[in-house]
């Protein structure tokens, strides 16, 4: 391992003050840090480079951020295997585990090698509108929303070749198992395991009390229709996005380039619920 890009998140001040101390404690151990230009100049930190050279060529990526810089990181990765270690200066902090004060100890055992690297699956979305194709790379979900005034809509829903059913409702949620804690735990589906192999779908406040949340293989492919006359917006990782009118499509089905993730060696995945979602509390 070299090159260490560090990716920050834009809007928290402390956020320039930690980047400037890692950078200090790569070098010190003779590696090569490395932070997009813009980042840079916000905070006035050294190393500023393209923002294709920091993802291509990094052997590790730090995120000092939360769970949306984190996805945002995830994107920006895509095509490349290089292990992701997150930080959290967020809020709810899924993703970014590692506390700022454990960085030290957290990099110390993972330049011996000490320390578990876990694949995350992402979602490959394929969307067909307007006589064009789009392909976005996902970690935690697809979603699918009326626009603002909208009734709600139908979506056919076919798994795996097989139809499943037209739901009628406000919209749909397609969720790897790291975002089954996101936007589908609010839905109403479930917590599922990131280690699982498997898709999440979940309708949003459906018209019919029988269409419930459904999981399912992870090598089905879903495929999604719109067969109403109502303009929907189809959202990745809710960052990303476009719009879908009547006849358009979507195809949806795990990615073959999984998110490398450290994770810390501090807590486990139901330490994380309990801590992070009071879990199990009464």
């Amino acid at each position: 391992m070299k090159n260490v890009g560090i990716y920050i998140k834009r809007s928290k001040p402390e956020a320039g003050a930690a980047a400037r101390q890692l950078i200090n404690w790569l070098e010190r151990r003779g590696l090569t840090p490395m932070v997009p230009q813009a980042e840079a100049e916000m905070y006035g930190l050294p190393d500023g480079r393209p923002v294709e050279e920091v993802f291509g060529t990094c052997d590790l990526l730090i995120v000092l951020g939360g769970d949306g810089t984190f996805l945002a990181a995830s994107r920006l990765l895509t095509g490349r295997q290089a292990p992701v270690l997150g930080v959290n200066l967020g809020g709810m902090g899924f993703m970014t585990e590692v506390r700022l004060h454990e960085v030290p100890e957290t990099l110390d055992l993972l330049l011996e090698n000490k320390l578990r690297i876990i694949k995350r699956s992402r979602l490959r979305v394929e969307v067909w509108a307007n006589a064009e194709r789009q392909e976005y790379q996902v970690l935690n979900d697809a979603v699918l929303t009326k626009r603002a005034l909208a009734r709600i809509f139908d979506l056919r829903i076919s798994v795996g070749g097989n139809f499943l059913n037209t739901v009628r409702a406000d919209g749909l949620i397609v969720a790897t198992p790291t975002g089954s804690t996101a936007y589908n735990l609010a839905a109403g589906g479930p917590i599922v395991h990131p280690q699982a192999q498997v898709l999440i779908i979940t309708p949003i406040c459906p018209h019919m009390l029988t269409d419930r949340p459904i999981v399912v293989p992870a090598d089905r492919v879903v495929e999604i229709e719109l067969v109403d006359e109502v303009d929907v917006f189809v959202t990745c990782d809710g960052q990303e996005g476009r719009e879908l009118h009547m006849g358009d499509r979507m195809q949806i089905a795990a990615s073959p380039d999984p998110l490398l993730l450290i994770k810390s060696h501090k807590r486990s995945y139901f330490d994380v619920l309990r801590e992070k979602l009071h879990y199990g509390e009464r």
